[in-house]
Parts: C-alpha cells; sequence; structure tokens
C-alpha cells in the first residue's frame, strides 16, 4: 500500500502551511502531513518553508528575526487569496494539539541547512516527546549532520535523509545517519536500490510528485510513499471510485413484443 504524504498540507487547493491546507489534507484522505519547521527569534518551533517571508506573508526580514507574537501579526493566506487571510503562521505545537485524537501522521522537515537554528532538533523532539507522537512521526531534513544529532537525542523517533543527488549506496549510508526513512528527489528514484531498502527496512518516499506520469512511476519502482501537493488527487489515483451501473428502464406494459428485443429464440448480442 503506497501511502499518501501532503507536502506543506494540501497546498494545491489551500495556503500552504496553514491550519487550512492541514484540516483539507486529512479531509482528502493523507496518511501523513509534511510541513517545515523553523525557529522563530524567541525559540518557538514555527511551520513555514522559507527562510524569509516575502513569499507567504508579504513582509520584510527572516522568519528568525521575528518572535512568535510579531509573526502571528502576519498573514499566511492572503497571498492565495483574500478568503484566507486570517490565516497565521502554524507553531508545531499547535499542530501537535490539532492531531492529538487523529491517526495521521507528521513528517517535519526541518529548515537548518542554510540557517543552523541552534536547538531545533531538541525543541521538536520534546514536543513530540510531550505529545506522545515520537514514534508516528518522522523528522527529516537536507541537514545529515543534523539528522545523526536527531537519532542520538530520540532512538524512537524515525529519521528520514532528503537528497536531491544520486547516493551511492544510500541503504549503507541511511544505516551510518541512523536513518530509518529515505526521502530522495523523485528523478533519482530507480527499482534496483529501491529493492534493496525495502529488503533493509528502509521506507522510500521520494518528493514531489504531482503528475500521473509520476505517480506510476514511483509506484512501478516498489516506492512505500509518495510526496505531493495534491493528496486528493493521488487518492482518487490510488483508489479510483468505482463508477455505477446505468440505471435499467422501468419495464413497462406491452402489448406487442418490442422491435427492439431480441427474437426470443436468439441470444442477446455480447457487450464485450
Amino acid at each position: 500500500m503506497t501511502s499518501i504524504i501532503a507536502h506543506r498540507g494540501a497546498s494545491d487547493r489551500r495556503p500552504e502551511n496553514t491550519m487550512s491546507a492541514f484540516r483539507q489534507a486529512v479531509t482528502d484522505g493523507a496518511d501523513a502531513i509534511e510541513t517545515d519547521v523553523q525557529l522563530s527569534k524567541d525559540g518557538v518551533p514555527v511551520l513555514i518553508h522559507d527562510t524569509l517571508l516575502k513569499r507567504t506573508t508579504g513582509a520584510s526580514g527572516s522568519v528568525h528575526e521575528y518572535t512568535y507574537r510579531e509573526l502571528q501579526d502576519l498573514s499566511a493566506g492572503a497571498w492565495m487569496h483574500k478568503r484566507y487571510r486570517k490565516e497565521k503562521i502554524v507553531s508545531l505545537e499547535r499542530l501537535l494539539q490539532e492531531t492529538s485524537t487523529e491517526e495521521t501522521k507528521l513528517v517535519l522537515e526541518l529548515k537548518n541547512s542554510n540557517i543552523a537554528h541552534k536547538g531545533l532538533e531538541e525543541a521538536v523532539i520534546n514536543l513530540l516527546n510531550d505529545y506522545e507522537k515520537i514514534q508516528s512521526a518522522t523528522v527529516s531534513s537536507f541537514n545529515h549532520r543534523s539528522m545523526a544529532y536527531t537519532r542520538e537525542l530520540s532512538e524512537e523517533v524515525n529519521i528520514a535523509i532528503l537528497y536531491a543527488v544520486h547516493l551511492y549506496r544510500p541503504c549503507e549510508y541511511a544505516k551510518i545517519v541512523g536513518a530509518t526513512e529515505l526521502h530522495p528527489h523523485y528523478r533519482t528514484i530507480d527499482k534496483s536500490w529501491i529493492d534493496d531498502a525495502i529488503n533493509a527496512e528502509l521506507e522510500v518516499i521520494p518528493y514531489t510528485i504531482d503528475k500521473k506520469s509520476g505517480w506510476k512511476k514511483a509506484i512501478d519502482a516498489g516506492v512505500t510513499g509518495i510526496i505531493t501537493n495534491k493528496p486528493k488527487a493521488l487518492q482518487q489515483y490510488l483508489h479510483p471510485p468505482e463508477q455505477a451501473p446505468p440505471e435499467e428502464p422501468e419495464p413497462t406494459e406491452q402489448t406487442e413484443p418490442s422491435k427492439l428485443s431480441a427474437p426470443s429464440n436468439q441470444k442477446e448480442p455480447s457487450k464485450e
């Protein structure tokens, strides 16, 4: 069974990384919500992708230059449509509170490749422990040193390494880092090493695939999950709704056999 991981929530239809996008992802049938984590100036883990605030909030400067309270004064949804102007930058704790009774898993990408965000790993692991999500969540990053350190902080959490290049012996490398999952760019997936990964009990979840051709290639290669901006479309692709058969017309009384009816001594022609 291929799992559906909603990239920044249902980001094709709602403003990315907002509660609206996360709730829509659950409604759309996603198995997991992927989101990005940074630290505010006062050390609060917040869910936003870009280092700069401009694209999704219109504000100047970087996320880590604002306190959490200051970030709450910004709109995280107006860029998509005015109907989302009240959407705010979400804290990780708020998302954990909202999903405490849900079976939906979380994939938390630490955005610490360009800015270190000292203490980010500890803050995330502490919150996952507080909300008893440590075993069901996955922490990922392009910063593989950070992932090795996260493994030192917790033996229970799932660790994923993100990468956009062809790794040499990815299964062996994952063991060195302490990873339980590989999150490769979709163009690097290949059935030969994916089979090895599955045999090594590693999850293989490529990013970010939004087209049917890409979904088919990934599924044929044997991936265990797909990260997508279109969780509803992927859900329908994986589980197409059954088409109801056309309704039979109500029978009517006839005094003579219908000319469209097959003669009684002949079989009806095949519909195939």
